[in-house]
């Protein structure tokens, strides 16, 4: 069982730091989005 839970935490830690590269490359291709848009996404993931 713990094998399992540690299995699933690297999982999800290699997804996020996979997801964190993405978005500053992202940034690096100038690719941004503005602060009204980051608060009215985050608004509509909690409003789900």
């Amino acid at each position: 069982m713990v094998e399992e839970t540690m299995a699933r935490v690297l999982e999800r830690r290699a997804e996020f730091l996979a997801g964190l590269q993405r978005g500053i490359a992202a940034a690096d291709r100038g690719e941004l989005i503005d602060h009204d848009e980051v608060v009215n996404r985050i608004e509509r993931l909690f409003q789900s």
